[in-house]
């Protein structure tokens, strides 16, 4: 369902409450993955996707990982830059991952292989809304046939 005019994007900016957080990889190795994981803190999240990849890959969403380490705490930025609310939002680079969890969402990169292999993005063009009581994982696989430049961006807005 579209937003509202009383919460349009422009609205929920505003009132500083739209964020963005992301990592990349310069070089990731075919075969090989990234993970960015969601923790939502008991808030009720918004969620928007954006994925970048240099061939061809995956990007899968899964919901209640096993986790043993969060990885590297990736801080939200305000996308109000004279707004002083902060995210209650946790986003982690790297995390380590025992099992992956349900998988909610796949959808495939076709960005070609090795010398034919073109930059590929995908976003997810619905809103999810993601459960404030679970954690989620975002992972982007490289199956390109060599190395790729991977990126996950996720932006979201949590309710008053």
């Amino acid at each position: 369902m579209p937003l509202s005019p009383q919460t349009s994007q422009d609205n929920i900016t505003e009132q500083g409450r739209s964020f963005t957080s992301s990592i990349n990889e310069p070089s990731l190795p075919n075969g090989n993955f990234i993970d960015f994981l969601i923790i939502p803190n008991d808030e009720i999240v918004h969620a928007f996707f954006e994925i970048n990849l240099s061939g061809d890959g995956t990007v899968e969403l899964f919901e209640n990982p096993n986790v043993t380490v969060n990885g590297t705490v990736v801080v939200p930025l305000n996308m109000n830059f004279n707004s002083t609310n902060v995210s209650m939002v946790q986003t982690f680079d790297t995390p380590t991952i025992m099992a992956t969890g349900t998988l909610l969402v796949e959808r495939l990169l076709a960005g070609g292989t090795k010398k034919e292999a073109i930059s590929v993005s995908v976003d997810n063009d619905i809103e999810l809304i993601l459960n404030k009581d679970n954690i989620y994982l975002l992972r982007l696989s490289n199956n390109s046939g060599g190395n790729s430049i991977a990126e996950i961006i996720f932006g979201f807005f949590s309710d008053l």
